[in-house]
């Protein structure tokens, strides 16, 4: 992995433990309008006050079409930094919402990162938490972080991405 890649993948590492412990109290996204939809109680999670799923978000247009995403999460944040931290290059924070479970979702990405464009470099599960460090197989300077968290009974997808 080289030296940039590696700045990439601590600031991505920060960046990602950022989404994954954020509670978001507004609908608020850099760089994206919030979908005018409000966010979702489903009333099926077990708890009295249900659990919230919040609005979807659209898609970034230069996000990378070959990422494998959780099928059915709902993307609910998104930050860009265009050409950071290596010119012609953009660093994505995004964070998906899921009702259904770590293990399915972890399952998912275990496979899925190990195909095609991308290679695991590291994974664990901390504190009931899924993370996992992953590069490209053809760029040396793409690569990032994803970590899938439960929180209140919705499973968070937080993905810290660069890439072109």
């Amino acid at each position: 992995m080289s030296g940039t890649t590696r700045t990439a993948v601590a600031l991505l590492f920060g960046m990602s433990l950022v989404l994954a412990s954020a509670c978001r109290s507004s609908n608020s996204v850099a760089n994206l309008p919030v979908s005018a939809a409000a966010a979702t109680v489903v009333s099926a999670c077990g708890s009295a006050t249900g659990c919230v799923l919040h609005p979807e978000v659209p898609m970034p247009e230069a996000f990378p079409g070959d990422f494998p995403l959780y099928p059915g999460a709902r993307l609910t944040m998104v930050t860009s930094v265009s050409s950071s931290p290596v010119p012609g290059q953009s660093t994505w924070g995004m964070v998906w919402e899921t009702l259904d479970s770590r293990t399915a979702v972890e399952a998912y990405y275990e496979a899925r990162l190990n195909q095609g464009h991308w290679i695991t470099i590291v994974s664990g599960r901390p504190d009931d938490t899924y993370s996992v460090v992953f590069n490209s197989r053809t760029d040396a300077n793409a690569g990032g972080m994803l970590n899938v968290v439960v929180v209140s009974q919705v499973t968070k997808i937080s993905l810290a991405l660069t890439g072109s």
